[in-house]
């Protein structure tokens, strides 16, 4: 009858003993993760991507100090297009941050493979943060009747 108790004050101190150990290993990545050590945001690459004939970018980046987001895109549809409405949809930390594109403008073509570089103004943009834009567009291919819509997502850290 002693050694029973003997075994079970072992186990006992076993799983005490253990039990600290993982609680302090609980605290320590809550402390890493609230911190941002362990953000996986942090490792992932910029992303530009479009819709078929437009691709992928050619050239993104998002400027701190000039607040604002520029991406060069290439019109690979084989054809001339006129933009008819523009429209940037932005995920940030203030959805309506970014509220502006400054090029291409309305009216205005596209020939065929010509690369064009586009801008949407922000009104801040903090050193580090990821920006991710989804951009629709709705355009023409010359002397075409019907309007199509183009989109893309453009996801890039800022730098300063």
């Amino acid at each position: 009858m002693f050694n029973k108790k003997r075994k079970g004050q072992a186990a006992l101190e076993f799983l005490t003993t253990y039990g600290w150990a993982f609680l302090v290993i609980l605290v320590m990545i809550g402390a890493l993760s609230y911190f941002g050590v362990l953000n996986p945001q942090r490792f992932l690459p910029d992303k530009c991507l479009f819709g078929t004939g437009f691709g992928a970018c050619i050239e993104q980046t998002a400027d701190a100090s000039d607040n604002n987001v520029l991406f060069k895109l290439k019109n690979g549809l084989g054809k001339d297009i006129t933009f008819e409405a523009l429209n940037p949809r932005v995920t940030t930390a203030d959805p309506a941050d970014c509220i502006t594109v400054a090029s291409p403008a309305l009216a205005s073509t596209w020939d065929a493979n010509q690369l064009l570089e586009w801008e949407i103004q922000c009104t801040s943009l903090i050193e580090g943060q990821r920006v991710d834009i989804n951009v629709e567009f709705d355009y023409k291919p010359t002397g075409g009747t019907y309007v199509k819509r183009g989109s893309g997502q453009v996801q890039v850290e800022v730098v300063p």
